[in-house]
């Protein structure tokens, strides 16, 4: 299991996309069904075992973002984008621009976590033809690119 270190951003990210490999909605009749990829027994338990390690790091920053806008807006909640004046003039909501500064700083910072890589084959997305292909969108390959093991990047 290598240890990566990575921003919080690509933290929420790679979660996301290890979620999408669930499986992706088709429209069967008048409803729409979630169809899970064909993927190997072992990547599926990769893609578990990362999206376990993920999780308590996810929740820790969505914790993080709440505890920013409630030190910023207190009771309201919410921090608008504008705020008008007693005249009228719509203006920029030097709140919003403190919580965007303090978000992007939070996002940026990195964690080092254990990650288990995936082998591309694993996740048939059409290099054997024997499988039928899964159909997973290259935004997610994208996003799964720094764990993904493809031959070819191993020479």
């Amino acid at each position: 299991m290598p240890t990566t270190t990575i921003s919080n951003r690509d933290v929420l990210e790679l979660y996301s996309a290890l979620t999408a490999l669930d499986g992706y909605s088709k429209a069967v009749g008048d409803r729409v069904v979630t169809v899970p990829y064909e993927i190997e027994p072992r990547a599926r338990l990769d893609i578990a075992l990362n999206k376990a390690t993920l999780r308590p790091v996810k929740e820790a920053i969505e914790e993080t973002r709440n505890a920013i806008v409630t030190e910023i807006a207190g009771d309201r909640g919410e921090i608008p984008d504008t705020v008008t004046d007693g005249l009228g003039k719509v203006s920029t909501n030097p709140e919003a621009i403190t919580f965007q500064r303090r978000w992007r700083e939070v996002l940026d910072a990195t964690v080092t976590v254990d990650l288990r890589r995936l082998p591309v084959k694993s996740l048939h997305i059409g290099d054997d033809a024997d499988t039928k292909a899964n159909p997973i969108p290259g935004t997610v390959l994208e996003i799964l690119m720094p764990i993904l093991d493809h031959p070819e990047h191993s020479r």
